[in-house]
């Protein structure tokens, strides 16, 4: 089951909520499987959690015990906050951390959005005219412009294809990197995108 840092930033932020109002953890997640209309992700975490802590499990056995991927910096947060009696600013900064991963992927998405469709538009408008200009050459072949427009569509279909590659397998290098120091300290190496991953990193 999918569990998004946008569901991870709502589900901390209410038990970051509950646990500072007086709440203890166990009640925090009754409350939210209370409330209607709740994501199924958070329905099934508070009830694995509740099962959990029912068999004597601490918060954090508890919480890696989910069917749903939990994180390294989760675990330690939690751990730290259990530990130290402070778990509502654990869930405060999880919540935290995970509000500033969306906000940054969905400023990054608007950010791309408007070249990607100049040069998508680009594209088709160059190759539509070369293969015009090679149609209406009296000195072209028959169906030049025809082979011209195909080749060329040909030719963009492979490179979205190689993209799209190269976009999986990042994403699951970045997935690796999160419980990799290897893969993390190849990422860090890369121009410009190691730099980025610091800043995230100190921002955190």
């Amino acid at each position: 089951m999918k569990f998004s840092p946008k569901n991870k930033q709502s589900l901390y932020f209410e038990l970051e909520k509950f646990v500072r109002s007086g709440f203890g953890f166990d009640k925090a997640c009754e409350a939210i499987l209370a409330q209607a209309g709740i994501p199924a992700c958070h329905r099934v975490f508070c009830t694995s959690v509740l099962d959990g802590l029912k068999t004597k499990k601490t918060i954090v056995q508890a919480i890696t015990g989910t069917p749903l991927k939990i994180s390294l910096l989760e675990i330690n947060l939690v751990t730290a906050g259990e530990q130290a009696g402070m778990l509502e600013q654990s869930f405060g900064h999880l919540a935290r951390h995970f509000q500033l991963s969306v906000e940054t992927r969905r400023k990054i998405l608007r950010g791309l959005a408007y070249p990607v469709v100049l040069l998508h538009a680009a594209v088709v408008l160059g190759l539509v005219a070369i293969s015009l200009l090679k149609a209406w050459n009296p000195q072209a072949q028959v169906g030049a412009g025809w082979r011209s427009f195909t080749t060329g569509l040909t030719l963009i279909l492979g490179f979205y294809f190689l993209a799209i590659l190269g976009s999986c397998f990042f994403a699951w290098w970045m997935r690796r990197a999160r419980r990799s120091h290897l893969a993390s300290s190849l990422l860090s190496r890369v121009p410009l995108l190691g730099v980025t991953l610091e800043n995230l990193a100190m921002a955190r």
